[in-house]
Parts: structure tokens; C-alpha cells; sequence
């Protein structure tokens, strides 16, 4: 069985995860990760990413095309990320940008799209 977590700060610092891992005594094996791709951290992230597989674990990016909603909203309520607009090729510029990070980072990825 391999152990997974999700902290939301992660991969920006590892602390919360590290808490955990020393709490169960046990290594984790995947670091969950959140990436909405109207957030302003929805640049991919290789070195993030690269210091969650220095320790060990493997990234598993949930990968949305939403923007993280305002107090009150619903998440649904995103006109700009409508199904339509992605099957237009409204983002297929930023799809790209990080196909090519990741190809160009080269280490290994647990990709969740949508």
C-alpha cells in the first residue's frame, strides 16, 4: 500500500507534509497537489515538484481548469473555464506551456486532469 497526502501549501513548503509523515511513522509515498489553472500558482512548478521527489515522494497534480472560487461563489459559476471554451482551444496556450515544463523537467508525474 503506498500513503498519499494532500496539504494545501504543498509544493510550495513541505512542513505539512513532513508532520504527517513523522505522525504515522511511516514514509508517504505521493504528494497531493492542487493546481487551478486560473490561480496565480498555475505556473507549473519544477521546483516544487522536484523537492517533493528529493524526498522520496511522487507529485500527483490534480490538475483543474477553474479559478480557486470567491467566498460565497460556486465553483461552477466560472463562465471563462466552460467546457466550451476549453474545446474551442481558449487555453490551449497554457495547456501547452506546461506540456512543455513537463517534458522539459523529465521527472516523474502522477497527472489527475479535470
Amino acid at each position: 500500500m503506498r500513503i498519499g497526502l494532500y496539504q494545501p501549501e504543498a509544493p510550495s513548503t513541505l512542513e505539512g507534509l513532513l508532520t504527517w509523515e513523522d505522525a504515522l511513522r511511516r514514509p508517504l509515498a505521493i504528494a497531493s497537489i492542487y493546481t487551478a489553472w486560473g490561480s496565480r500558482f498555475r505556473a507549473y512548478d519544477a521546483e516544487g515538484l522536484g523537492a517533493v521527489r528529493a524526498r522520496g515522494w511522487t507529485p500527483m497534480v490534480t490538475w483543474e481548469p477553474w479559478a480557486l472560487p470567491e467566498p460565497g461563489s460556486r465553483p461552477e459559476d466560472q463562465p471563462p473555464w466552460a467546457l466550451a471554451h476549453l474545446l474551442a482551444g481558449r487555453h490551449d496556450a497554457y495547456v501547452r506551456a506546461w506540456a512543455d515544463a513537463c517534458r522539459t523537467d523529465g521527472g516523474d508525474l502522477w497527472l489527475r486532469p479535470m
